[in-house]
């Protein structure tokens, strides 16, 4: 296992000390050998309204398989959003997984909002206050990419798309 506090954190982009004015903690436990054996037991992040936790493990440091899966939670979004530019506010949850075997991986995420705005008077009308988001790709071992399910819903959006990109 091993901890790492960090507090009086100074950025020099004063956007990311929202982020930052609580200091950061970051905590593991898990093995790691040299020959790039990774069991992941937790990975806990913790910077002001994020929090991120994932598990997963890894052999030859993720070059031939590799699996994670992630939680995050940010409480308050606004500093986030402040950092893209965007003066909003409102909560967002996530979760996500990981599998890679070779070339070979799929990615899924999962995400929804509370009491989200952006500061965009038109996002508002189309998202509104609580859009979901999900999405699942894969890439096969020849190179192929492939979005199998994406979704965004909102208060006046539905989106769905789906799509595959050779090499």
């Amino acid at each position: 296992t091993a901890s790492l506090n960090a507090k009086d954190v100074v950025p020099a982009d004063p956007a990311l000390q929202p982020l930052l004015a609580e200091g950061a903690t970051l905590d593991f436990a898990g093995t790691l050998d040299k020959d790039g054996t990774i069991e992941a037991n937790r990975l806990d992040l913790q910077a002001g309204s994020l929090a991120l936790n994932a598990q997963g493990a890894a052999r030859d440091w993720g070059d031939s398989q590799a699996h994670l899966d992630a939680k995050l939670d940010i409480a308050d979004a606004a500093g986030l959003l402040d950092i893209a530019g965007l003066h909003g506010s409102g909560a967002i949850h996530m979760d996500a997984t990981l599998d890679k075997s070779g070339e070979a991986l799929t990615a899924k995420i999962a995400a929804r909002t509370k009491a989200l705005s952006l500061g965009i008077a038109e996002a508002g009308r189309l998202l509104g206050s609580e859009p979901s988001l999900q999405a699942s790709v894969t890439r096969d071992a020849a190179g192929t990419v492939s979005l199998t399910d994406f979704s965004l819903t909102g208060q006046g959006i539905g989106l769905k798309a789906a799509g595959t990109m050779d090499s």
